[in-house]
């Protein structure tokens, strides 16, 4: 079991970016973007998890998110931070 979990956290950090969590490590249309749901989800598990390290990228993923708030409160599904591109 611990294999499995070590595993999960290793490729969490490899999604982990300086603006929150991105959804593959490969280069894929849309997956370098920083998602709401998925965000939060392994942000959860990142609490779980008690790792600094994917902490840090939650809050990160969180911020990108606030910063990109519509001007209504609605938060977007993701943001393309390089490209400056809101969904």
């Amino acid at each position: 079991m611990n294999e499995g979990i070590d595993s999960a956290i290793g490729l969490l950090r490899q999604c982990s970016t300086k603006n929150g969590f991105i959804a593959s490590t490969e280069k894929l249309e849309n997956y370098e973007n920083v998602w709401s749901r998925d965000g939060c989800v392994v942000g959860l598990a990142s609490l779980i998890a008690r790792d600094e390290q994917l902490i840090e990228t939650f809050r990160a993923n969180l911020l990108t998110l606030v910063k990109h708030q519509g001007k209504n409160g609605e938060i977007p599904s993701n943001v393309n931070v390089e490209k400056a591109k809101v969904s």
